[in-house]
Formats: structure tokens, sequence, C-alpha cells
């Protein structure tokens, strides 16, 4: 009995440890899958971002555009099959009260015989929707609708005109949308300014505006391509606050009262910034969520009270379990810190040595550069010979970076074929220069692919510490803004960071990935 009891006591012990594994294990897959929908959020607002950035191009570039030139821009796109969520890409004019007759004429001549500015009533400058791509029936409803007479649109114009930057608006109804619609959206805008007309102050850029691109979001249909099958019954809720709120609920997975409902689900609240907004998202994960086929504690339990009637073999249960743990723990490591496709850094931890490498480089004043590198068109890797290749590709980028750089410097995945390298203790701007110019050459050279040998190219920007920035943040903005410099000028390519980046718009439309002569 006195051995049995001590087994049996040590059977308890090990069923303890289970059950906190599997505290741990759905934790991690809870963490995991939280962060990478966060991070889908922001990718594809990024993207989205830039489209609407190819539109300023436009306009800036032709002057005047047509409605039959802006719907081929839109129809080059493919907006519906490639950008889920997004339902047009519009432009709304900036029009002066004694300009609105000229305006209305114009829109008439280009096929819109009933065009009108709404709602009615004389206003100061009006910002109708010109024109928005495709031509669905919901879309052609929002034509004319003046955007400046709605508080909400008119906060997020004033902003984006104001600070020359991309701004979001609150939570609205769309005008596309039916007035008995539940669903919640938002828009986009981008300002867009007379060519060669001075803009630094914020009374030039009113004199110069000439318009918005801009762009509706449905979020249910912008989070049901972030979300995918979710397999783990994630339930999100978006605020438009920075704490949650009813009157701001933007968006929810489940009916209110399903949501984390259960005191044993896993839930968390975190904010996330998107331009000039801050939104709140409260996650949860029901525990028939992760409870399903996850009978380990309960088979510890019964097999460690049978193996309590023999010592011996317990002995080796726990001497077996004590290295499961300690599998678990690296495993769990692995997991937050490095990316499981390249064995490289992943954000969390590239954002950690950053930040020590910053202190380090404050103590000792020294200088140390960033290298933000971005393949040019791995996309069409991936839709022309599948993921698997798209991977193995990545795989060798990966391999080649880490061939570059010195053992002290870094690189990390950041996600997609984005990867980052920190120089540390540089001397000058010359040594960043030369390693990014190693990168090219290393990364030119043919990379065997599943039917086929391709050339990569790679277009970099490179941001210097204290010259560009004294934050973390600010430095890999800025060297992600030197990135799209290099992008614009032709890729494959690297861009040092200079003040004038801030005012430019770049346009990042991709160039053909070709296989190797």
């Amino acid at each position: 009995m006195l051995a049995f009891t001590l087994c049996l006591t040590v059977t308890l012990a090990i069923w303890q440890l289970a059950v906190t594994e599997a505290a741990k294990l759905r934790q991690a897959r809870f963490d995991s899958r939280v962060q990478t929908v966060q991070e889908a959020i922001q990718t594809r607002m990024l993207a989205y971002g830039q489209i609407l950035l190819g539109g300023v191009g436009l306009v800036n570039t032709m002057g005047s555009v047509s409605r039959d030139q802006w719907a081929s821009y839109v129809a080059s796109l493919s907006v519906q099959k490639n950008y889920p969520g997004v339902h047009g890409i519009g432009f709304a004019e900036w029009v002066p009260h004694a300009s609105r007759g000229e305006f209305v004429r114009r829109m008439a001549a280009q096929g819109l015989p009933n065009f009108q500015i709404r709602p009615a009533g004389d206003r100061g400058t009006y910002a109708p929707v010109t024109f928005l791509e495709p031509r669905t029936d919901r879309n052609l409803r929002a034509l004319g609708f003046d955007m400046l007479s709605e508080p909400t649109r008119q906060a997020a114009m004033v902003t984006a005109a104001d600070s020359a930057q991309m701004a979001i608006t609150g939570r609205l109804k769309l005008a596309s949308e039916p007035n008995q619609s539940p669903v919640f959206g938002f828009l986009v805008y981008v300002p867009v300014y007379k060519p060669h007309k001075p803009i630094g102050t914020v009374d030039e850029r009113h004199q110069a505006l000439k318009g918005f691109v801009n762009s509706p979001f449905r979020m249910d249909d912008l989070m049901a391509g972030v979300l995918g099958a979710n397999e783990e019954h994630l339930q999100l809720r978006v605020y438009d606050s920075h704490k949650p709120d009813p009157d701001t609920l933007l968006y929810s997975s489940q009916r209110p009262q399903a949501f984390g409902e259960s005191d044993k689900s896993l839930t968390l609240t975190s904010p996330l910034k998107l331009h000039n907004r801050t939104w709140t998202v409260e996650f949860s994960m029901p525990p028939s969520a992760y409870t399903a086929g996850n009978s380990t504690p309960t088979l510890v339990l019964v097999a460690g009270t049978l193996i309590s009637l023999l010592v011996g073999a317990l002995v080796l249960s726990i001497a077996a379990r004590v290295r499961m743990i300690r599998h678990s723990e690296q495993h769990y490591f692995q997991l937050a810190n490095f990316d499981l496709l390249t064995g490289l850094p992943n954000r969390v931890k590239f954002h950690e040595r950053l930040s020590h490498t910053l202190v380090q480089a404050q103590r000792t004043h020294s200088r140390f550069a960033l290298i933000y590198l971005d393949l040019d068109n791995f996309k069409a890797v991936n839709d022309r010979h599948g993921h698997e290749a798209g991977d193995l590709l990545l795989i060798e980028v990966a391999q080649r970076i880490q061939r570059c750089i010195r053992k002290a410097d870094t690189v990390a995945r950041l996600g997609g074929d984005e990867f980052v390298v920190i120089l540390h203790e540089i001397k000058d701007q010359q040594d960043a220069g030369t390693a990014a110019q190693n990168l090219l050459d290393a990364l030119a050279k043919p990379v065997a692919l599943p039917g086929s040998t391709y050339e990569v190219s790679v277009s970099m920007g490179i941001s210097i510490y204290p010259s560009d920035a004294q934050t973390s943040d600010e430095l890999l903005k800025r060297a992600d803004r030197a990135m799209y410099a290099s992008k614009s000028l032709g890729r494959n390519r690297y861009h040092f960071f200079t003040t004038e980046l801030l005012t430019l718009s770049f346009d990042s439309s991709p160039a053909p990935l070709m296989p190797a002569s």
C-alpha cells in the first residue's frame, strides 16, 4: 500500500504536468492564431493602400482622368479576384461651389446624363463620388454622393488633406449599402494634389487639393478574407475605438450572446493601429475549439494509475515525461521566436534584437543600419509553380542572405517575402551600401525551382541610426519607405532613405519574374 500510494502520488503529479502542458499548448495555439489574424489585417490594409497609391499615380501622371480611363485602370487590377473585401476603387473630385455646374455637365458628357450631386443644397465645397469601379449596381448607387456632407467621411478627408497621408474613416454605413443592411464599413482616403503646387503647409495643401482616391470596405467581406475557413473557430469583435464599446462595434464573428460566453474561453483584447485610427480587437476561443481530441490528461491519469502497480515502469514514465516537457519548452520557444520555414528570427525576435542593438548603439555612440528587402513579384512564383516552389525559393534566399552578412549581424523574416538585416557598428553609409551590393550580387544568381530555373530580383531600402531616425519603429518605417523607392526606380537595387521620400508616393505594381536565360 505504501508503494502504491507513493506511485499514485507521483502519477497525480505527472497528470498535473500533463494538464499544465495542455494548457500551454492551447494558449500557444490561441496566441499564434491571434498574431496571424492581426498581421493578416495589417498586411491586407497595406496591400490595399498600395493600389490606392497607384490610383494617385495615375491621376498625377495623366492630369485629368476620364471615367473610362479610371474603369480601365481598376479592371487591370482584377480587384474582386486579387483583393478580397475591396468592392470598389473610386475618385472623388474636390469641387468648389462655383464649379458645380461645370462639373455636373462634364459628368453628363461622360455617359451619366442624370448625374447630380446629392444631397441637394448649396455648400461651399463638394467631394462627390466621381468614379467608382467596377460598375456594380451597389457602386452605381453611390455615384454623386457628396462625401463632405457626412461628418464621419468629412473628418477622415480633412485629416488626409491636412496631413498629405492616407486616412480611414470611423465606423459608418456605406452609401452603396441598403439602408436595412446591418453591415458596417469604412473608407480609406488618399489625397491628390495638383502637380507643381507647393504642399509644405496645411494652407498650401488646401489650395492645391484636387480630390481623393478612395475605397469603401465592407467589414464582413474584409474579415471573411482574413479569417478564411477559421478551422479553430476563433471568434472576433472589432471596435472602432480605443476600448470595447457596443456603440462602436464594427464587426462581430458571432452573435453577441455567444461571444466568450464560457468562463473557460481563452480571451484577449488588443489594440490595432491602422493609419490615423486605433481599433480594439477582442479575440475569444471557446472550449469546444481546443478540447476536442485533447485527451492527453485523462490518458495520463488512467495509465498512471495502472502503471503505479509497477514501480520500475513508473520511473521510466517519469523520465520520458521530463524529456517531453523539455522538448515542449524548446518547441514553444522556437514557435514564438523563429520562422518555421526558414529558421530565421521572426518579427517578434527581430524587434527584440533591434531594441537591444539600439540601446547598445546609444551607449557606445556607434552607428548601425537596417536593410529592408522585398522580393520582386514573388507572387508570380506561387501562382505559376505553387506554394511549395515559393517556399523553396524563400529558403534559398534566406540562406544566401545569411552567407552574405557577418556573424554579428542579424537577418530576420518579417513575413511573406520580406526580410530585414541589422548591420551592427558600421563606420559610414558606404559600409551599408557595400553590404547591400553584396546581397544584390548573391541573390542575382539563378535559383533552381522544380521544372525551371529563375533569376530573383530584390528591392532594398536602407536606413541608418542615428542620422535617419532614433527609434526602432521609425528606422524600420524609413527603411521600408526607401525600399518602395527602389521598386519605383525599377527594382533590383537599393536606395538609402532621404527626407524627400516622406512626401513621395510610389507605384508598386509588379514586374514580371522571368526564367533565367
